[in-house]
């Protein structure tokens, strides 16, 4: 899951959420005062809801005891704004946390309440401001996107621009994340130009690095370096003891090592994770693991590269654990849906069924004719409504688990093919190999970078894939001492044009023609070949090896069989048996022989669509 945006957006979530702070700089114990003494359950609630804001960054698990109170007592009050409030700040909690599960929970809570008892519209804004951040989080940017228009709709119809700039901020954060950056540069200036009306300088400083961040991803240097300087300047004079924040350091290192100053990009990438670390932001740390490790391959510093690249895959495991759970959840959710629908429907056609049944022998004694019109017309609206019923609960649940077996299939790994690559690297750095440590890291981290930037679409540009292909073979031929060369030839067209194929189909077939038919070659040398064309309709990928042919290769399979199992083939049978219902894409393997009618190689062919 792409994590990159999480801490900009919550900076302005929180903004949002503070509107009921009326204090400037309240002490902790002033606070704590009020929610002891006071009698007034209005005072207690925002004294309660601003010590927690407070006390957020330093203790979430004192910052969560002190919203529970706050829940509790709002509702033995009947304070309901107090609860919806506070279940709102509980859900910011929570997704600061990456506990999605719990985030969701809290929100739709909060806002069933605003539904049930018809509060005012502020509160629906803000709940509806927080579920959009939260499904943006989980990557479903249809939800994100329906429920922040919402919540600026909300803020239009009360005419409140004091928050209305958030809501354009967030729906710029959400479409930065989506690619559309040009979209998301108009949001921020929508945002940046209320909050010049405003004179609110702190806010306009997120502005213009949220400006500088979206210009980097276009690849914009100059005007990025612009916003970054003149975000750096406005924090700088209105708080000169803290200056940038910390987090923001991850971004503006990510710039330099854009420009090519190294040093400069590791020192404010190690300041944005000292703060992350500290204040346990988990989604940065990948982002700014990421990059160091980049800056440090680029610098030379390659032992140090390595042990940032371990610390970066340990993280993204943990986080994917979690993210998967939930769509596991999900999945499950649907599947028992439409399992209980098929019953249903089931239930349904059959009691049709006896019904017609009976109908038939009411009416036995009537005409022939009349008795064998009733029966072809009974027959074909009884065979009309089974149909209906197939079509409607298998489909349903069908394109359930197709779309979300197919983005777990995409993001699997082969584990093996990673901690090998690591041990190679490790090997290079051990014998003192520098230069070549460097090329085989860079090539690594390109590759798991461009599959975790895939793994949200179906389909990818071919020049992505050809990328993806490119940095898997040269690293699988480094790793076995280049026993095999190989060969990409792409038509001219394909080079020309911007095509997008299927993502993930064909590194599997390049994996077994290397595993399974070159690496156990010895009689000659190995030679790999990987040609595409473009055909009226599709796009043609012959993949052909010179290596033991699949009778000799599933021989040697077999005696590995009780160590491990390799799991590409399977992968790729299942990811087409799941394209197949929603783009046509088919291959074949055939075995090559020479002339004395020896295995000579395996061919692959496959067709795919493009768009």
């Amino acid at each position: 899951m792409n994590r990159n945006l999480l801490f900009s957006s919550i900076i302005c979530g929180i903004f949002f959420l503070q509107s009921f702070a009326v204090w400037a700089q309240p002490s902790l114990d002033s606070l704590n005062s009020v929610m002891l003494e006071s009698n007034d359950v209005e005072e207690r609630s925002k004294a309660g809801l601003r010590y927690a804001e407070i006390v957020l960054d330093s203790s979430k698990l004192l910052a969560m005891d002190v919203v529970d109170r706050l829940i509790r007592d709002s509702r033995n009050e009947q304070y309901t704004v107090g609860v919806v409030r506070a279940e709102l700040l509980k859900s910011w909690i929570y997704l600061v946390q990456v506990n999605y599960e719990g985030a969701l929970r809290s929100a739709y809570q909060a806002k069933e309440i605003l539904e049930n008892e018809q509060l005012d519209s502020l509160e629906m804004a803000r709940a509806l401001n927080v579920l959009g951040l939260i499904h943006m989080e989980l990557n479903e940017t249809e939800e994100a996107m329906d429920f922040l228009e919402q919540s600026l709709h909300w803020l239009q119809l009360i005419g409140d621009s004091t928050r209305m700039d958030h809501a354009y901020n967030n729906l710029g954060a959400l479409s930065r994340k989506e690619g559309k950056l040009e979209l998301s540069i108009s949001y921020f200036l929508q945002s940046r130009a209320l909050r010049v009306e405003l004179g609110d300088s702190a806010r306009l400083a997120y502005s213009d690095f949220n400006l500088g961040t979206a210009y980097l991803k276009l690849g914009q240097l100059d005007s990025a370096g612009f916003y970054f300087n003149r975000s750096s300047d406005i924090f700088n004079r209105s708080n000169s003891e803290e200056g940038v924040p910390g987090l923001f350091h991850i971004s503006i290192g990510e710039y330099y090592l854009a420009k090519g100053n190294h040093e400069e990009a590791i020192s404010h990438i190690e300041k944005g994770l000292s703060e992350a670390l500290e204040k346990g932001y988990v989604d940065r740390w990948i982002k700014g693991y990421d990059l160091l490790s980049e800056a440090l391959y680029q610098s030379g510093r390659n032992e140090s590269a390595y042990e940032a690249l371990r610390k970066r895959v340990a993280i993204a495991d943990s986080i994917n654990e979690v993210t998967n759970t939930a769509a596991i959840a999900k999945m499950e959710a649907r599947y028992q849906n439409a399992e209980t629908e098929k019953r249903l429907m089931k239930s349904i056609a059959e009691n049709l069924e006896k019904e017609s049944q009976i109908m038939s022998m009411r009416f036995q004694n009537i005409w022939v004719i009349s008795a064998a019109l009733f029966l072809i017309a009974a027959v074909f609206v009884l065979y009309w409504l089974r149909a209906q019923k197939r079509k409607v609960s298998q489909a349903g649940l069908e394109a359930a688990l197709a779309s979300t077996k197919l983005k777990a299939l995409k993001s699997q790994i082969n584990s093996h093919f990673i901690f090998n690559s690591i041990n190679t690297a490790q090997g290079f750095v051990l014998n003192s190999q520098k230069e070549k440590t460097y090329q085989y890291l860079a090539q690594f981290a390109s590759l798991l970078r461009r599959v975790l930037e895939n793994s949200d679409f179906d389909f990818v540009p071919l020049e992505d894939e050809i990328g993806l292909i490119k940095d898997y073979v040269e690293i699988e031929a480094t790793r076995f001492n280049n026993k095999f060369s190989y060969e990409l030839s792409v038509d001219a067209i394909l080079e020309d044009e911007i095509f997008e194929i299927p993502s993930m189909i064909i590194q599997p077939f390049v994996e077994n023609a290397i595993t399974h038919g070159l690496i156990n070659l010895s009689a000659r040398e190995g030679r790999l070949s990987i040609v595409l064309r473009k055909l009226p309709q599709q796009i043609l990928c012959e993949i052909s090896d010179n290596g033991i042919g699949r009778e000799r290769a599933a021989e040697i399979k077999m005696r590995k069989q009780r160590y491990y199992k390799s799991k590409a083939y399977s992968n790729v049978e299942e990811r087409l048996r799941l394209f197949d219902s929603q783009a046509e894409v088919r291959f074949e393997v055939s075995d090559l022989y020479d002339e004395e009618g020896q295995p000579s190689g395996t061919v692959v062919k496959i067709w795919m669509p493009f768009r």
